[in-house]
């Protein structure tokens, strides 16, 4: 069996859109708890700037290789790893 015959068989393509909708919902819970509490005490906005790179290659990847579930999955991830990235700079410059 070819991997392209055992991918349809399992559903590969439900598969891979569930686990892009999980990559997406990943940093929501983050952006709440900043949202509410304004509080960044405790995150390294460094581990969200790799975090975001890593995602841009990856999108890019995907892009250039024509698998457009991939890019928009890991496109919004990446604009929620930015508003993140946004929101810790913008709290921490307000509360000093």
């Amino acid at each position: 069996m070819t991997r392209e015959k055992f991918a349809e068989k399992i559903g590969w393509a439900t598969i891979a859109w569930i686990g892009g909708v999980i990559n997406v919902g990943a940093m929501l819970p983050q952006f709440w708890s900043l949202v509410s509490t304004h509080e960044t005490a405790g995150l390294a906005v460094e581990m969200l700037w790799i975090y975001l790179l890593t995602q841009t290659i990856f999108a890019l990847q995907v892009f250039f290789r024509r698998d457009p579930m991939l890019m928009w999955c890991l496109g919004l991830s990446g604009g929620i790893t930015t508003i993140n990235i946004v929101l810790i700079y913008w709290y921490r410059s307000v509360s000093g």
